[in-house]
């Protein structure tokens, strides 16, 4: 999960963070008008938007985000049952829970791993045994995709392929389709590719097939093993498809989770995530968050069951600049925009034009999460919080202990959710 959410990192050029719905560029272009963007920082944000994408319209983003949830539930559940000593230690220690351990240790096997190469010197792939152990009625070791290849002349090693390298080979092919010139490391960014042509090459072969088959896996749990299987099935029966959707439709065919079809899994996800990320407001003043949360996911919901290659389509437009694209904002509108300056921006959907959203309260949750998993205790919202519409709202608590703006007539969107979340009498041990 550490690695998930430090994935915003891997790009100096721009970053996404998931869960908590914030989107970087590094310019000192606005990001108002998308549209006057130069080429680099415009890519940039289709690449970042892509992750947006991934978060709110699939069943792997969106149980994500249910899993960040339940632990920030779970931590503050032990402090507020804890009355006796109102000081706690961070990070914080999920050691004892085995049901949020184990669900860590599965996501962890969920998103792979990132050893960020330049070069893959590919050998082999194949699916091998975790050190998870799966719970009754499974009774067995959650399995894995391992990549084999050469670290260096005669040297083999190994990396986990996982839901990072899927996500990231999505966002390079999206982002190479509008910039041409562009170009990332091998891993993550064109793993799924090279995977892809070794097992299959027909699918391999075709960037916007790779796309698909990556998109499409995301709607289940463990999209690296469906990558995997779905390769080598398509393989042994000389599939070949004839558009993007025949893709889609071939997975959705051949795959069940649980018995019911993805589809169906992916609208239990959207009822789930709605309900879970809505709980992070618990008061009326958070009212217009809770309703972007419901309109935003329903109409993902509504999108990727009606059109499930609505991205493709997109990208295989070759510049953004189109009317699908502007189609796709009217409906989704944008995550939280960040430029080089901590300039912000941010468009809701157009149904929701006119509502006060402040979708910056998400990225308040993720500074509160980062102090219970990292240890974290310096708002990193600062130089964003100078530029508030109030004036500079920071003081000089927000460097080392921003969880007492709680207790302040003048709170800030930190402050405000320590205080509704009824923790203001709680404080991390020094």
């Amino acid at each position: 999960m550490d690695d998930l959410h430090n994935n915003f990192l891997a790009l100096r050029r721009g970053y996404y963070c998931p869960s908590f719905f914030k989107l970087g560029v590094e310019t000192l272009f606005d990001l108002d008008n998308l549209n006057i963007l130069g080429e680099a920082p415009f890519s940039t944000f289709f690449h970042e938007y892509i992750h947006f994408l991934q978060d709110i319209t699939t069943t792997y983003g969106l149980m994500n985000c249910c899993i960040v949830v339940d632990r920030i539930k779970h931590v503050n559940h032990s402090l507020l049952e804890n009355k006796n000593d109102k000081t706690f230690k961070v990070p914080f220690d999920y050691s004892t829970d085995s049901i949020t351990t184990l669900n860590k240790d599965i996501q962890n096997v969920y998103l792979g791993q990132n050893p960020g190469m330049n070069q893959l010197d590919f050998i082999e792939i194949q699916f091998e045994e975790s050190s998870v152990q799966l719970p009754a009625p499974y009774n067995k070791k959650l399995r894995k995709v391992v990549v084999y290849h050469y670290s260096s002349p005669g040297i083999v090693d190994t990396f986990d392929f996982g839901a990072l390298c899927i996500i990231e080979t999505m966002a390079h092919i999206a982002q190479k389709s509008i910039s041409p010139s562009i170009d990332h490391d091998d891993v993550p960014y064109k793993a799924a590719i090279i995977v892809a042509k070794h097992i299959y090459s027909v699918i391999g072969d075709n960037q916007f097939y790779v796309f698909s088959l990556c998109d499409v896996c995301l709607m289940v749990y463990h999209p690296a093993d469906a990558f995997y299987t779905m390769l080598h099935l398509m393989k042994d029966r000389d599939f070949v498809p004839t558009s993007e959707l025949d893709i889609y439709n071939f997975v959705y065919d051949n795959t069940k989770a649980e018995t019911v079809s993805l589809q169906d899994l992916f609208s239990r996800t959207v009822g789930l995530a709605i309900g879970q990320l809505s709980d992070y407001f618990t008061t009326d003043i958070f009212e217009n968050e809770r309703k972007w949360v419901k309109y935003v996911l329903l109409k993902a919901q509504e999108i990727r069951l009606t059109r499930p290659d609505f991205i493709v389509q997109i990208i295989k437009k070759g510049k953004a600049n189109t009317p699908e694209f502007a189609q796709l904002l009217d409906e989704l509108g944008t995550p939280l925009m960040v430029n080089l300056d901590s300039k912000s921006w941010f468009n809701p959907p157009k149904e929701l034009h006119g509502t006060d959203i402040h979708i910056d309260r998400f990225a308040a949750i993720r500074e509160i999460f980062y102090l219970y998993e990292l240890g974290i205790k310096k708002c990193d919202l600062q130089n964003f919080c100078k530029l508030s519409p109030e004036g500079d709202i920071t003081d000089n608590h927000c460097d080392g202990s921003p969880w007492e703006r709680s207790k302040q007539k003048q709170i800030c969107a930190y402050g405000a959710f320590w205080r509704t979340w009824g923790l203001s009498d709680y404080a991390p041990k020094n």
